[in-house]
């Protein structure tokens, strides 16, 4: 029987190909976006200035700024309270709590097909409501396409590869690049199928693989290199039944997957497809609006960030991809966790129920900071609670300790230093 190792990687899987971190992050989204109506201070700085009377400014990053966005999006979700779509409206004033964040004006009556001006910056043509928001939901959703598209374009700026261009295959990678091929390889050669998680937003490891001659599957079927014009659709049948297959799943969207609001009936209906060029949710036309839930409205995007993960990831192919992640880590002989903060609640479940009911899985934890952020208390009280044995770290040393008698082992290096150990494989 074919053995089973499957990877989820983090943020700090992907910082030696020069990705942004969490902080990178943070200071690019409080640096972008609309400006209030001081003309100085941008949104996100005032959502972050609010946020800190009440929370400890180290809790604050971008996804809890964009995730503000998201919530003040649900609220004002409706022109007038017979329309409305959201649960909250009736019972809360309809006044605006943050009046200063909303710097637009009107072009003439609020209607369907209406636009806005923004102040302070410069708005692309066409862009106009078509789905009865309110003139704040509007707004609020065109922020939010901003800020995603700022974070798409970082991503670009390490992981671009097309039939023209890249970023990912250069001379200055060649030894990392080589060495993480050599660290998959060595588990295709030991007959292993290799099922590849990864939570951002990058084709990065999908290449490398396929340039050396992995087939890897991501959702589409693909070669390594795209056109930038290229839009393929997802076989969301091959997602969710195929786990024999070498696979790379993006779990919260890519910057190059496209997500379109309308069918070729031009009736309301999201599809997303895989592309050779990054998408930015700002160049859309019609920004995508959905209800997961009743009453709740989300805005789908390409990449999926914020606190309103597992709504969104409920749509597909998000839930296939989520849904073959379950089962892989149930059948796995091994998982290797790289760079993550063990910060995703639907994702812990399913290393939760792993640890649980999958007693042949090893699992192996990369990150440098392991201890220092405190990572053994949160899977110690998340993940292994279940356990009779003790939570606590055994076989400490400078660099590593494990749990569960050895069945969780964690290694606590930079994922470059840790490749550099499969130079030579």
């Amino acid at each position: 029987m074919t053995k089973k190792a499957v990877y989820l990687f983090g943020a700090g899987a992907a910082i030696p190909w020069n990705a942004p971190n969490t902080s990178d992050l943070t200071t690019l989204v409080l640096n972008s976006g609309f400006y209030c109506k001081n003309g100085t201070k941008r949104v996100t700085q005032k959502i972050v200035e609010t946020l800190s009377n009440y929370f400890p400014i180290e809790e604050i990053n971008f996804e809890t700024i964009l995730n503000v966005i998201e919530e003040l999006l649900v609220f004002h979700s409706s022109r007038d309270y017979k329309n409305t779509n959201s649960f909250l409206f009736p019972f809360l004033e309809s006044r605006c709590f943050l009046d200063e964040i909303f710097n637009y004006e009107m072009n003439g009556d609020w209607q369907h097909g209406s636009s806005l001006i923004i102040k302070g910056f410069e708005l692309e043509s066409g862009k106009s409501s078509f789905s009865n928001q309110s003139p704040q939901q509007f707004y609020l959703q065109l922020l939010y396409a901003n800020v995603l598209t700022v974070i798409s374009a970082r991503v670009s700026s390490y992981s671009y590869h097309t039939t023209e261009v890249t970023k990912v295959v250069t001379e200055n990678n060649r030894e990392l690049n080589n060495n993480f091929y050599n660290w998959i390889n060595s588990e295709v050669g030991n007959n292993s199928t290799v099922r590849l998680y990864t939570l951002n937003y990058d084709r990065l490891f999908s290449v490398l693989l396929k340039k050396r001659g992995i087939n890897i599957f991501e959702g589409a079927e693909c070669e390594s290199e795209l056109t930038p014009e290229e839009i393929l659709p997802f076989d969301v049948k091959k997602i969710a039944t195929d786990f024999t297959s070498n696979i790379h799943y993006n779990l919260h969207g890519s910057s190059f997957w496209d997500v379109r609001n309308r069918n070729h009936h031009q009736l309301p209906s999201i599809q997303y497809f895989l592309t050779g060029a990054p998408n930015l949710s700002s160049n859309l036309w019609e920004q995508p609006l959905a209800q997961m839930e009743k009453g709740k409205i989300i805005n789908p995007s390409n990449i999926i960030t914020g606190y309103q993960k597992t709504q969104k990831t409920s749509m597909s192919p998000f839930r296939q991809m989520q849904s073959a992640f379950d089962r892989d880590c149930l059948e796995a002989n091994k998982l290797i966790i790289i760079g993550y903060s063990f910060g995703d609640a639907h994702l812990n479940e399913t290393i939760r129920m792993a640890i649980i009911h999958n007693p042949n899985i090893d699992i192996e934890v990369i990150d440098p900071n392991f201890r220092k952020n405190k990572l053994d208390e949160k899977i110690g009280l998340e993940l292994l609670s279940n356990s009779e044995i003790s939570l606590s770290p055994t076989n400490l040393s400078e660099n590593s300790c494990s749990f569960l008698n050895g069945k969780v082992k964690v290694n606590e290096y930079y994922f470059d230093e840790y490749l550099n150990q499969f130079k030579a494989i």
